[in-house]
């Protein structure tokens, strides 16, 4: 009866602790999003052919500014005080990245001013390349709907479609900056060339953090010299003359006596106008003077 008794409370006390103590917990698992393994997409590119671009007009809407002392990003609204950047596309393969502050363009991109375009082998990228006897640079970009953004190096442009420039927009002030030299000379209907009058004669326009100065002069061979320096050209939306090609824009600037007044623009990549009105003492009018000046290269300007 005793032995009964004992076995029945080794029995109870087995009980316990395997049925009364805590239950065995199953090993800690690693926490998993509810939306799966996956909870971060990529960009996607938006593929894009040559065809697609050929021809096409883009102008900065934002800029996000991704590399300034480890800050977070910085977005700008453009234009933005003074700065404005947008790209042009033409079929034949030239680019024209016009990244411009104050009426010069931004030096960091100035050799994109006249650069060409291609898609990559990806289909996906567009580059930007310097032409045939630069450095080399390249910028890159991408088409994400409908839209392009397109890398400087510190930050993204983006930007959206919109017209062609025509009727001489497709030129800025920013152009100017380099030496012209004299071609043509006009005065009251008669056109001559600046070797048949004997004069020699250069403009150039020179950037700075403010906007543009110019250097004007002409001699010929009866040693009259005319030369007008302005520290300051001022941008004129206005037509330098009637039916002239150029129907947006002029900068004019005037000597320190106030005796010359010159008032100039593009015509095309290689040929600026200039319309020099001159006060005489013994005119009751000034004399008129429209020449024509020849691309002389000498940098696409830069802001200092």
């Amino acid at each position: 009866m005793m032995k009964k008794v004992m076995i029945m409370a080794l029995i109870c006390c087995l009980g316990f602790m395997y049925g009364c103590g805590d239950s065995p917990q199953e090993p800690d698992k690693p926490d998993v999003p509810p939306d799966g393994p996956q909870n971060q997409t990529e960009e996607v590119h938006d593929p894009v052919t040559e065809a697609d671009l050929a021809d096409t007009y883009w102008v900065a809407r934002e800029y996000i500014a991704t590399e300034i002392e480890n800050r977070p990003d910085t977005v700008y609204e453009m234009p933005h005080e003074g700065w404005n950047a947008d790209l042009i596309l033409y079929k034949e393969g030239a680019a024209r990245l016009r990244n411009v502050e104050d009426y010069t363009y931004v030096e960091e991109t100035a050799v994109f001013a006249d650069a060409s375009w291609t898609v990559g082998t990806d289909g996906k990228t567009l580059i930007l390349s310097e032409y045939a006897g630069g450095s080399g640079e390249t910028l890159t970009g991408w088409m994400q709907e409908g839209k392009i953004y397109l890398s400087d190096g510190t930050g993204t442009f983006i930007m959206e479609k919109g017209s062609m420039p025509v009727n001489g927009a497709e030129w800025l002030p920013a152009d100017l900056v380099g030496t012209w030299k004299l071609s043509t000379n006009e005065i009251e209907g008669y056109l001559e060339t600046a070797e048949e009058l004997g004069i020699e004669g250069y403009i150039s326009f020179a950037a700075y953090d403010g906007g543009l100065t110019a250097d004007y002069y002409t001699s010929d061979d009866f040693g009259i010299l005319t030369e007008v320096f302005a520290d300051q050209v001022k941008y004129e939306e206005m037509s330098l003359h009637e039916g002239c090609a150029n129907e947006v824009w002029s900068v004019s600037f005037t000597s320190e006596d106030g005796l010359t007044e010159c008032y100039a623009t593009i015509i095309d990549r290689d040929t600026l106008r200039m319309m020099i009105f001159s006060y005489l003492d013994d005119m009751e009018y000034p004399a008129v003077a429209v020449q024509n000046f020849l691309w002389q290269g000498n940098g696409s300007g830069a802001v200092g």
